[in-house]
């Protein structure tokens, strides 16, 4: 047994915030031994997760206490943070970003106790601009000088020198040739002869999803120029990194491609200007941009001039998608910047005095979690929390409490056997089509069962039903099925309810079943209305 346990509750029942909003709660410590504490500290901080290297950022950590405690004492520690703007809850397909309060008590000679609680940051509503008017230094502009003779031949005299060297000579050529073309896009300049000089725009390059950005492209050809077509594509990438030194491996998965044609098949009047201009809006839905180490989800533009027998000219703008804050009355005390840490309170311990606010808060967790018998002191808590009551179909069980027997026409005896269905699934071949008849078969029936929680994030499939999109997805273990993972989706109108779920519950479902993931391996389910 450890020497002390750590329980992290946060003030009422929310989970979700807004950048900019305070999120307030009490973690509590029930000291089991007597122990010498070097430190209790709480963080508030993100976590990346996924097919990439784990990365976390935006610490800010609160030292609450540092001394002895006694065996069978129990404290109780206020706390209050400052959701930051971003970066925000996300949850992809290589990707996850989520946040997390984290309580850690640094006992000498021990493991040290840890207690964490996740919660969820989302946009604040907003009207998107339709036409944006770029700020100094939001839009991108470059011009591309049509390359001199002069590279050419040099090129092609250094690649002849090298030839006459023999075998040796050779290699040294081709080597030389690979990175001419690829470290020094040797093609887009050969291109780039034939089109003359080559001048880009792209209008914002930093703008918030539900926005249009204008992108620009125009040349001069010095000759009558043929071209297949001119297009560009607004794509965004997620780009992760697993792994390190030989082992190093990046994982990328395309979340949009969009194409953008400025021009078909035509001709094109030498020494004369060709101005192409479109407007692309972005989905509202459009995940915000996002780096960090071995993780990334990128925004670009990317331009493309066809040419028939002739290299294409290629150029890559990068853009940067944000979430814009909201606008608030001056005097509202939200600052701008990631704010200063507030002085917080030490614990109730030996009779310390502490501000009316946080006496409240510390008041309502003793009354509803814990026995108070002095105002300085809390006694132990009950060993067994009543089971959170949450809304049908659903029910949040105790993990202590024994099962219930069956009653006598409660019609679950009668009920299709969903562990025996998706068992029947995973002994099935994966080559040919026999998993898909078997889910094929039980699609569309309902099933009350039983799943571990393991955790609760944002529906991003693009396949789903449009009432199912931006709502939350949970994820978890059946009972009676080791191993086997399952996905129940909730519709957005009931997304909040998805979120009080806690990781590690047991938790009872009505759901229908609506087919296979043959990516994760796991049956995908749809919450039955209440």
């Amino acid at each position: 047994m450890a020497k002390c346990d750590l329980r992290i509750d946060i003030d009422g029942d929310r989970r979700t915030y807004h950048g900019g909003e305070k999120i307030s709660g009490t973690l509590t410590v029930r000291v089991n031994a007597k122990c010498q504490c070097n430190g209790l500290t709480l963080t508030r901080l993100w976590r990346t997760h996924g097919r990439g290297n784990r990365s976390q950022g935006s610490e800010q950590t609160k030292d609450l206490f540092k001394g002895e405690w006694q065996a069978g004492q129990t404290f109780a520690y206020p706390f209050e943070f400052t959701v930051p703007h971003r970066p925000l809850t996300y949850h992809g397909h290589l990707l996850n970003i989520d946040w997390y309060i984290v309580a850690r008590a640094d006992i000498p000679w021990a493991i040290d106790p840890k207690a964490e609680e996740e919660f969820f940051i989302e946009p604040e509503e907003w009207e998107p601009k339709t036409k944006v008017e770029a700020l100094p230094g939001q839009s991108y502009r470059q011009e591309f000088k049509t390359p001199g003779r002069y590279e050419f031949w040099i090129l092609v005299f250094f690649i002849a020198f090298l030839a006459l060297m023999g075998p040796v000579g050779w290699v040294i050529a081709v080597i030389g040739l690979i990175i001419a073309f690829a470290g020094f896009n040797m093609w887009s300049r050969f291109a780039q002869r034939k089109i003359g000089n080559v001048i880009i725009e792209v209008s914002p390059s930093s703008l918030s999803p539900g926005e249009t950005l204008t992108a620009r492209i125009s040349f001069v050809p010095r000759k009558n120029l043929r071209l297949n077509k001119v297009v560009g594509v607004l794509t965004a990438k997620e780009v992760v990194v697993s792994g390190s030194g030989t082992h190093k491996t990046t994982h990328t998965h395309t979340l949009l491609e969009e194409d953008v044609r400025f021009l078909g098949k035509g001709n094109v009047a030498a020494n004369r200007t060709l101005l192409l201009e479109k407007e692309i809006r972005l989905s509202s839905e459009a995940p915000p941009s996002f780096s960090a180490p071995s993780n990334n989800l990128n925004w670009s533009f990317d331009y493309r001039v066809d040419i028939p027998r002739w290299p294409d000219w290629t150029r890559s703008v990068e853009l940067q998608v944000s979430i814009p804050r909201a606008e608030r009355p001056a005097g509202s005390g939200v600052e701008e910047a990631e704010m200063a840490l507030e002085e917080v309170p030490q614990g109730v311990y030996r009779g310390e005095s502490l501000p009316e606010e946080m006496s409240e808060r510390v008041e309502r967790v003793a009354s509803t979690s814990l026995q108070t018998s002095a105002p300085s002191r809390l006694e132990e808590p009950r060993a067994v929390a009543a089971a959170s009551v949450l809304p049908p179909p659903f029910v949040e069980k105790d993990p202590f409490a024994p099962p219930e027997p069956e009653q006598p026409g409660s019609g679950k005896e009668s009920e299709p056997d969903l562990g025996a269905i998706l068992q029947a699934v995973r002994d099935a071949s994966s080559f040919g089509d026999e998993r898909q008849k078997l889910i094929a078969s039980a699609m569309g029936q309902s099933f009350f069962l039983t799943l571990r929680v393991g955790r609760v994030e944002r529906t991003t499939s693009l396949d789903c039903p449009e009432h199912l999109r931006g709502g939350q997805t949970v994820i978890g273990r059946m009972e009676g099925l080791f191993g086997q993972e399952l996905a129940i989706r909730f519709p957005q109108e009931r997304k909040d309810e998805a979120r009080k779920i806690k990781r590690g519950s047991d938790v009872e479902f009505r759901a229908v079943l609506t087919g296979w993931d043959d990516l994760f391996e796991r049956a995908e389910l749809e919450l039955m209305p209440s």
